[in-house]
């Protein structure tokens, strides 16, 4: 089966056929439904009074970020050391990006 993409256009579906395909052949449409969406919509919030406070409670269920100091210092090392690489190769690629628009 060979399968052939195209996107509907002014409501009309225009569809290349392929060069080996004869005059008269038989062709099936199948349409995919739309993509499931990601997440929840505004409107499947539940803003009942239960449903507020099983929000809090759900948020105040949640452990807080707690970094050690060794852990903070770490993180400040990294941060430092890459706005320093960031800085030592910034001309090489500003010159890379400038010759992609000449």
């Amino acid at each position: 089966m060979t399968i052939i993409r195209t996107v509907v256009h002014h409501r009309r579906i225009e569809v290349p056929a392929p060069d080996d395909m004869a005059d008269g052949t038989e062709v099936v449409v199948e349409l995919t439904p739309a993509t499931e969406p990601i997440g929840i919509d505004e409107s499947d919030w539940d803003d009942s009074p239960e449903g507020i406070e099983a929000w809090i409670k759900a948020v105040n269920a949640l452990e807080p970020f707690i970094f050690t100091d060794q852990e903070l210092a770490d993180m400040e090392a990294d941060r430092l050391a890459r706005k320093q690489w960031e800085k030592e190769h910034f001309i090489e690629y500003s010159d890379k990006l400038a010759k992609q628009w000449e």
